[in-house]
């Protein structure tokens, strides 16, 4: 039996802001947990699984125990079964064990404190708040993952180069030297670098709220200019230092018609305009010839809104601030060449449509939504297992031109689709489903046991039933839409070690029919492609996978797999309505694997 090993000889300590008992120690759990995860600590619910309902793997479940070790400062031998690390009232109990009290610790019995810090505890406390406030300016990040003792490049990927935008920031708003530097050392946490600004701007922390600091360039409340600066670096991910007031939007910012169009909802958001507000889009050609406009409006002008610090960036698991801007009903592109199809908006026929792909962290979900967005979709990108994968996906999409958000979550999970498809309404809702997250034991038929075949039908049936029944009336309001489903021909086959993934695909092209049938009245179209053996991650995944490869290989008609760009090639075409007729369809793609079978 797996376990965890770690020394524990006294009582477990908890910090003394946590309190005495059950509830002390799991709201200690549940924030190391998140520090360790950097997840928001309001999804961390104590009971919930941590691999099947938060996506923690056991590798990271091996970090948090040794997290706890250092924080509750174990001693002695403590074996912990790896299964008692299923939940974080698990965890808690199995580490400080049930009958142990968790004590408050004793002064210097927590993480050491600096001197220089601690001698002044108000003081030090300011001077931290300001600094995560100005962190989370610089970043974009949420200040609530910006732990005093993160690691800035390390723990939340904060570069060489974002690092001197913050001591850039640093300078400026503590009124330091335009030559002062700092060695590098001290800038690795917001705990380092408070530590080194108190000896230097020390006053600074001590002063009320209000006062500002003698040679520190005043906190003044934002201007419209400035609030715009941030909706266009929010909307397009640009850099501020890089939005002058006066570059032209589309001629030096390379902004087109489409991101202008989410620009100017942001902006009725941030400002809080009524639909009556006519905003000229031809008006808001640079960030001054905008801030004109509305400063010739009735609306708040000096903040009284506030700016939303704190927004999560859009490879983050918080929903973007931004909305796309409505389109225009479904063109009849069933009476068009496909020529006619794939030439519109220089070759990026889904211009103004957004896509949703599950599972698009990695394998083919990465493809599809990549290809999706270089044909001019905005991709929302989601993934659980693979959050990582999906934001690094959702860089590289917008990296190469495209338009992406990252929105993590399970579509298993009922919490996760409520987060997931409400963020969707805020973006202002979706053209496309592509439903390809799958979960599915590949193995011996003696090794399906309970658990898999509920894990299997949470996420392939129900995850996709229950998304699609959110997605349909979004669609609808939208002029109508598409949804295209995953399979695989061997559903209706047998095949060693896929029983398990054949039964529940098999499902999903029932449902896909009964799908078309109910959502037809929304102008929703529904399909399946079914697809064969695909070069790629899951075939590695087989038993044996390199036999598995040969011998669906020597079975094609065409003596090789399947490629996913040309899984691409016949969803897009699907989405493109060049064949509106296909509906309810199930459609193979497998090279003529299954003729042989």
């Amino acid at each position: 039996m797996d376990t965890f090993t770690s020394p524990l000889s006294e009582p477990v300590v908890a910090s003394s802001a946590y309190g005495r008992g059950e509830g002390g120690y799991i709201d200690a759990f549940i924030d190391l947990v998140a520090d360790v995860t950097r997840y928001p600590r309001d999804i961390l619910d104590a009971d919930a699984d941590l691999e099947n309902d938060l996506g923690i793997d056991s590798v990271k479940r091996g970090e948090i125990f040794l997290a706890a070790r250092r924080r509750f400062q174990l001693a002695d031998e403590l074996e912990v079964p790896a299964e008692a690390f299923r939940t974080i009232r698990s965890a808690a109990a199995a580490l400080t064990g049930r009958n142990r009290p968790v004590v408050a610790l004793s002064e210097g019995r927590d993480r050491p404190v600096e001197p220089v810090l601690a001698a002044n505890a108000d003081a030090s406390a300011g001077l931290l708040n300001q600094l995560t406030e100005l962190v989370a300016e610089v970043t974009r990040y949420p200040a609530d993952i910006l732990l005093p003792d993160a690691d800035f490049e390390n723990d939340l990927g904060i570069d060489s180069v974002k690092r001197g935008e913050i001591l850039v920031a640093v300078r400026r708003r503590f009124g330091l030297a335009e030559d002062f530097q700092a060695d590098p050392s001290d800038f690795r946490t917001l705990e380092a670098v408070a530590r080194m600004l108190s000896s230097v701007v020390a006053p600074i922390a001590a002063l009320a709220p209000d006062t500002p600091p003698a040679g520190a360039i005043p906190v003044v409340e934002p201007t419209v200019l400035s609030r715009l600066k941030n909706i266009v670096a929010r909307v397009t991910r640009y850099p501020e230092e890089l939005l002058e007031p006066h570059a032209d939007f589309e001629d030096d910012l390379g902004i087109d018609s489409v991101k202008r169009g989410e620009i100017l909802l942001a902006v009725r958001d941030e400002f809080q305009l009524s639909t009556q507000v006519a905003l000229n889009p031809e008006g808001f050609r640079t960030l001054e010839a905008a801030a004109r406009i509305l400063e010739e409006l009735p609306v708040p002008k000096n903040g009284a809104t506030g700016l939303r610090h704190g927004a999560a960036p859009a490879t983050a698991q918080a929903a973007p601030a931004t909305a796309v801007a409505p389109v225009e009903p479904v063109r009849p592109n069933h009476r068009r060449e496909l020529t006619d199809i794939f030439a519109d908006n220089g070759g990026r026929p889904f211009a103004g449509k957004v896509a949703l792909v599950t599972g698009s962290g990695r394998g083919i979900g990465k493809d599809i939504a990549c290809s999706l967005a270089r044909l001019g979709a905005t991709v929302i990108v989601n993934a659980f297992h693979s959050r990582e994968e999906g934001e690094q996906t959702t860089a590289e999409i917008v990296q190469a031109g495209g338009s992406a958000h990252f929105l993590w979550g399970s579509v298993a999970n009922p919490q996760h689709r409520k987060a997931l498809f409400d963020a969707i309404e805020d973006l202002g809702g979706v053209d496309f489903f592509i439903s390809n997250a799958s979960n599915g034991l590949i193995g011996p038929f003696d090794r399906i046991d309970d658990a898999a075949w509920a894990k299997g039908f949470q996420t392939n049936l129900v995850g996709l039933h229950q998304c699609a029944l959110r997605a349909a009336p979004m669609m609808a309001r939208r002029g109508g839409g598409k949804i295209i489903t995953l399979s695989t021909p061997v559903s209706h086959r047998h095949v060693a070690d896929f029983a398990c993934m054949a039964a529940l695909k098999a499902s999903v092209e029932s449902l896909t029919r009964s799908m078309a049938v109910e959502f037809a009245a929304h102008n929703v179209s529904v399909n399946c492609v079914s697809a064969g053996a695909v070069y790629g991650d899951l075939i590695k995944k087989f038993p044996e996978s390199d036999k598995a490869i040969s011998y669906w290989t020597e079975k094609s008609l065409g003596n090789r797999l399947v490629y996913t760009q040309e899984i691409c090639n016949f969803i897009n075409f699907l989405l493109s309505g060049a064949a509106d007729a296909i509906n309810g369809s199930i459609l193979v793609i497998d090279g003529g694997i299954t003729i042989r079978l």
